[in-house]
């Protein structure tokens, strides 16, 4: 299946294969290129506008909404499974809160999920919620996953982007991979 995630645009296309309502911004394509579901509508269309972001996390596929309410999909059908707040975040039969802060996008990377909040911290899970590490950060951290490793940087005022490796079971920064030696002061010892 083929998840396609369409941005509202003010342009229309003429005689489009497909009508995607803005509200209803996530379509699944068959492996023979055939429309097989519309996502479902989003739960508080007066403050949501659309569909803004999607994560696969595992098997596990959730979407974002403009302004940030997270959704959780069946893949097959497109259907809501469960939803929640930008300030928590829903694990395999739980929900667990980070309020007020909002919750970051999320990554999987090595059967963990990890994620920054908006208040400077980042945390490592296991699939079922069960927390393995938080961290404080600066505030303009960003993590990356290249596929082998899952890293994170940063652009300081000065100006010069800095990488590191951290290590997801730990939430260790083990290595600076690129950048300034002043960013031996973020690594772990």
């Amino acid at each position: 299946m083929l998840l396609v995630l369409v941005y509202p645009e003010p342009n229309e296309i003429d005689g489009p294969d497909i009508e995607v309502p803005e509200d209803r911004n996530v379509v699944g394509i068959d492996p023979d290129c055939t429309h097989a579901w519309t996502v479902e509508q989003l739960r508080d269309p007066e403050t949501e506008q659309y569909y803004q972001r999607s994560y696969l996390l595992g098997s596990r596929v959730i979407l974002r909404s403009k302004p940030g309410h997270f959704y959780e999909i069946d893949p097959e059908t497109g259907e809501i499974l469960a939803d929640w707040p930008e300030t928590a975040f829903r694990f395999e039969d739980r929900t667990v809160s980070f309020a007020p802060a909002e919750v970051g996008p999320p990554e999987w990377y090595d059967g963990k999920i990890i994620f920054r909040t908006s208040d400077s911290m980042m945390y490592g899970f296991e699939p079922d919620g069960t927390k393995l590490w938080e961290r404080e950060t600066e505030a303009d951290w960003h993590l990356e996953s290249d596929g082998e490793e899952f890293g994170l940087w940063i652009e300081p005022r000065m100006g010069m982007k800095m990488e590191f490796r951290l290590d997801t079971e730990t939430g260790k920064i083990v290595e600076q991979t690129y950048g300034a030696g002043v960013g031996e002061k973020y690594v772990d010892e």
